[in-house]
């Protein structure tokens, strides 16, 4: 999976003019902690600048194997100058304490929680609360 993220990241960020709206690529878990990932973003240079506006959103569908080795791998992006998101909040691995630990910059809440929001609601209405 890392060289078809690497390879859409690049292809992202060629095809995308930066502005000064946030551009989200998806990664796959194993690639934010591959060996070889730190040494690939530090050839980003040509983006430097626009970093900022750059977002890697770790996907949900793999295990994290080891979330202490995802920790420090989000802590290196965010001292280059990237943001972090998790994708898929609420399914299987993206739980409430791994987002706790993670402390991403953005979550994007499953697709549950949007596509049948009328049904989120009136469970909601019928018993479910918010603390």
């Amino acid at each position: 999976m890392y060289e078809l993220d690497i390879f859409l990241i690049n292809h992202a960020l060629t095809s995308f003019h930066m502005q000064s709206i946030p551009l989200f690529i998806n990664v796959y878990p194993s690639t934010i902690v591959h060996p070889a990932f730190p040494d690939f973003l530090r050839k980003l240079k040509p983006i430097r600048s626009s970093r900022q506006h750059i977002v890697l959103e770790i996907n949900e569908p793999e295990k994290i194997s080891d979330i202490g080795l995802l920790k420090k791998a989000i802590r290196f992006l965010r001292t280059g100058g990237f943001s972090v998101a998790l994708d898929d909040i609420g399914k299987v691995e993206f739980s409430l304490h791994t987002v706790t630990e993670l402390e991403p910059d953005f979550m994007k809440l499953d697709r549950y929680y949007s596509a049948e929001s009328s049904i989120f609601v009136k469970k909601k209405q019928n018993g479910f609360k918010c603390f």
